[in-house]
């Protein structure tokens, strides 16, 4: 298949650019991560990647002066791209400064995600969709796409084929504005990270019933406050990150998997920067509009790092960690919380892909006729071994599932995917941060603030006069907000003294329309 022709939008410009230079490092945490390992810290070494682009005249070189002056620092742009080889796939051309401020964030030496890529293929996007279906495969072994175009069913299958044929994981951008359309190319295929903002402003919902699939939830996961151009290669970035990661650990083996990649960049995303995150019901595995959340690079680095985890329910799963698995019998994990601690936060993600090639109910086909219909489940393990479902994620049409619960108490849980007649690949990976739940600031009479209270949770505030005391009483109800802090009213203080203390159960998502 042939593209002679496409058109193709680039996705933002930015004159200064909306965060400072440090500021993608501050928000994925890769700062943090670099800070806690030092010289190990990973920065890509070793990962070969792509950038593809919109030709803006002509050009789609990230540095002026052409491909024999890919080396060293541009100072008319102050970029550095020392030890970098470029190979310009499209042919001789010329400077993009969409490219050069892409590559910044990618792979630039300076302030970019991941410093330590030395060897970058450039193609213009035409190219790169006319690539794509090559049997010849493409290079890199992470590919980022700041653009977007209209196109056919068959461009968005030989994404998908591409990524199951050369294993490579692809990362590309939504629309920017809040009132556009999902964009066809990329946010309809099924096998790539599709990317969002931060502040919301950029197209989203569900895939259109133009294509294959469709009611699917974009973004998948967002980067920071910047135009998706921008956002998209801090993802892939992180995507380099894990793959170096892997290369220099021969126990990650089996994570050198798109699919692994993806379910670990998502189970790692945070919901901290908008309190607003929220699953409508078990259906959705993601927020409408943020996906499931923040990229984190930190987190994301520590799920790769717990390891490859085995099926057990007498064996405990580290509170960090993944697995690849086949659907042809039901998997449970058994994760520990410690006494005296809640799981702050505990963030699961089923993924798997879709290969067109195959006819229904190929063991990859996740989009047509006899779809494999995955499920995700945790539940809470009394002492007397009886399970109850604390929630689940059960989509119709999604490839990922999605579960995430604050302030879990605690005590044993049970991951579970449940079998399937049919055998399918898919891989899961969680995360669980432990913590003390809610704090309460010292108060002022009458007057008490909480902090770090679960958005999606109701509580109950109780009073005592004294701590011994077992008369607590009720005294008023913090409700279910986009919050993560409130201030409370004593409606009648205590003349002498009082403490208080929260109580609440878990929030329940609704069931499936």
């Amino acid at each position: 298949m042939q593209l002679r022709s496409l058109l193709v939008v680039v996705l933002g410009f930015a004159l200064t650019p909306s965060v400072g230079l440090a500021n993608w490092l501050e928000y994925t945490e890769t700062d943090r991560l670099r800070a806690e390992l030092g010289a190990a810290a990973p920065t890509g070494v070793g990962v070969s990647v792509v950038q593809s682009e919109a030709a803006l005249n002509g050009g789609y070189y990230p540095q002026a002066g052409g491909s024999d002056a890919f080396a060293g620092m541009d100072s008319g742009i102050n970029r550095d791209y020392t030890g970098i080889t470029f190979f310009p796939e499209s042919g001789a051309q010329t400077y993009s400064s969409h490219a050069k401020d892409v590559a910044l964030r990618f792979f630039e030496k300076d302030g970019s995600i991941a410093p330590g890529i030395s060897e970058v293929s450039l193609y213009t996007a035409s190219d790169y969709v006319n690539a794509t279906p090559s049997s010849a495969g493409l290079p890199g072994r992470v590919h980022n796409s700041s653009w977007i175009a209209d196109v056919s069913q068959g461009v968005l299958d030989a994404a998908d084929s591409a990524v199951l044929r050369d294993g490579f994981v692809h990362c590309a951008g939504l629309n920017n504005g809040e009132a556009t359309a999902l964009p066809a190319l990329y946010a309809h295929a099924y096998n790539l990270i599709i990317v969002g903002r931060a502040d919301g402003k950029h197209s989203r919902g569900v895939t259109s019933a133009s294509f294959t699939g469709s009611g699917r939830m974009k973004p998948d996961i967002v980067g920071g406050v910047d135009v998706t151009s921008y956002t998209t290669p801090v993802v892939a970035g992180a995507a380099a990150l894990l793959l170096e990661t892997i290369n220099n650990d021969a126990s990650l083996a089996a994570a050198d998997d798109p699919n692994v990649i993806r379910a670990i960049l998502l189970a790692g995303a945070t919901k901290d920067f908008n309190a607003a995150w929220k699953r409508v019901d078990q259906s959705k595995p993601y927020d409408s509009v943020y996906g499931a959340g923040l990229v984190n690079v930190y987190r994301s680095y520590h799920i790769l790092k717990g390891g490859a985890q085995s099926p057990s329910e007498t064996v405990l799963a580290k509170l960090k960690g993944w697995a690849k698995l086949s659907s042809n019998g039901t998997r449970r994990f058994l994760v520990d919380i410690p006494d005296g601690r809640l799981a702050e936060e505990f963030s699961i993600v089923l993924s798997w892909f879709r290969d067109p090639i195959l006819s229904p109910p190929g063991k990859r086909d996740a989009g047509i006729g006899n779809r494999p219909q995955l499920t995700l489940i945790l539940y809470r393990r009394d002492s007397g071994g009886t399970l109850t479902e604390i929630d689940r994620s059960q989509s119709a049409v999604d490839n990922v599932e999605h579960v995430f619960r604050r302030h879990l108490t605690s005590g044993e849980y049970i991951i579970e995917v449940p079998g399937l007649t049919d055998t399918y690949e898919y891989s899961l990976a969680w995360n669980v941060e432990l913590g003390d739940g809610p704090n309460l600031v010292t108060p002022t009479k009458g007057v008490v603030q909480f902090t770090d209270l679960d958005p999606a949770a109701s509580y109950d505030v109780r009073r005592s006069t004294s701590l011994v005391s077992t008369e607590w009483q009720t005294v008023g109800t913090l409700p279910a907000a986009a919050r993560f802090s409130a201030s409370f009213t004593d409606p009648a203080p205590p003349v002498d003294r009082a403490f208080y203390r929260l109580e609440w159960s878990d929030p329940v998502t609704p069931t499936a329309p």
